[in-house]
């Protein structure tokens, strides 16, 4: 639907209030050349030039279980040293660990004799760090609280692209087992594409000029 409209030369081929298509020819790129006499003598092509401004509906679903894995450091750590010359590596320390679950972080450098002549020689240090995976539930304002969230990081993502927000329409449903928003945004975006007048189709395009249509 088109909220806003303002021409500032060609002939409007909608209004405020219309639905409107892609596709679609919003301003023609023509001016009407009339005599002293009120009559139309003749029609001058022009560059159409306007601002069109129109409502959009986003659909937004989203759902997340309320179970959920979550990683417990337990602090407990192995490290090693690392030599590597070409494919060749050495490890100095306690070889391997006795961890299910673990991250592995490891620091390096490259030998260097001077500020810019470096050695094929890598030394540094492997940390390997232990983690217990311990299953957690959200609780109902937890899951609310992530889902909208969710929706906070999809709307930053419209208004990134210039979107007005005119109504935020998702409700939030939370389940025995599941958390589900769904619903309908609407926002205020401006419209309109440029193609040039000699590619126009037997389809109407969205907005004409004497070289563009858009």
């Amino acid at each position: 639907q088109i909220m806003q409209m303002i021409t500032r030369q060609g002939i409007p081929q909608a209004q405020v209030g219309d639905t409107c298509e892609k596709g679609q020819v919003l301003i023609k790129g023509v001016v009407d050349i009339i005599n002293d006499d009120g009559q139309l003598v003749r029609q001058e092509l022009v560059p159409a030039d306007g601002d069109v401004y129109i409502k959009t509906a986003y659909s937004y679903y989203k759902e997340f279980p309320l179970a959920y894995e979550k990683r417990i450091y337990t602090g407990k750590t192995r490290k090693n040293l690392v030599l590597q010359l070409h494919s060749l590596e050495i490890q100095a320390g306690l070889p391997g660990h006795p961890f299910e679950h673990f991250d592995q972080v490891g620091k390096f450098r490259t030998l260097k004799l001077t500020e810019n002549f470096y050695l094929p020689i890598i030394y540094g240090r492997n940390t390997v760090y232990e983690y217990q995976i311990v299953k957690k539930k959200y609780s109902k304002d937890q899951a609310e609280a992530l889902a909208r969230d969710f929706i906070l990081r999809f709307l930053d993502e419209i208004m990134e692209k210039g979107v007005e927000i005119l109504e935020n329409g998702v409700k939030i449903e939370v389940t025995e087992d599941r958390c589900i928003s769904r619903g309908t945004i609407y926002g205020l975006e401006k419209t309109g594409d440029c193609v040039p007048l000699s590619s126009r189709q037997e389809t109407p395009k969205t907005e004409e000029t004497e070289e563009t249509v858009m």
